[in-house]
């Protein structure tokens, strides 16, 4: 099932801004995008990372790989058994990132328990955001 962001998500970009910096790394936020989607937003926005927040399979992640951009997917966490869903994506991902838990794929500018990652026993590199 394919469901963008909200265009008016104040994250959301319809176009090409005026200014990109060339040094600074590109990431495309995805919410189960479709093939179509992905080609386009990597042509033209340069893209130098997928980065997914929906509902993708550990299959799909498996094909958006092909792009041949790094992958990163979005885990949303409220417990340490949460981090569980992580290990059928061991080896599909280049990082993984944990979110505090929301109703809605993406940031939702709660806290996250960091304590929550010393239960993470698993070889990809996360990051994680951080809500200043």
């Amino acid at each position: 099932m394919y469901e963008p962001f909200k265009t008016n998500s104040p994250r959301f970009v319809s176009r090409v801004p005026g200014y990109l910096p060339a040094r600074a790394k590109r990431v495309g936020v995805f919410v189960n995008p479709s093939d179509d989607e992905v080609r386009r937003k990597i042509h033209s926005y340069s893209l130098d990372y997928l980065q997914l927040h929906g509902h993708e399979l550990p299959a799909r992640c498996r094909e958006l790989r092909l792009s041949g951009l790094p992958l990163i997917k979005a885990f949303a966490i409220a417990t340490a058994d949460d981090l569980l869903a992580t290990a059928a994506y061991e080896g599909l991902c280049d990082y993984f990132l944990f979110d505090t838990k929301s109703a809605l794929p993406g940031g939702s500018g709660q806290s996250f328990d960091w304590t929550l990652l010393d239960s993470y026993a698993g070889r990809t590199p996360f990051l994680h955001t951080l809500n200043i």
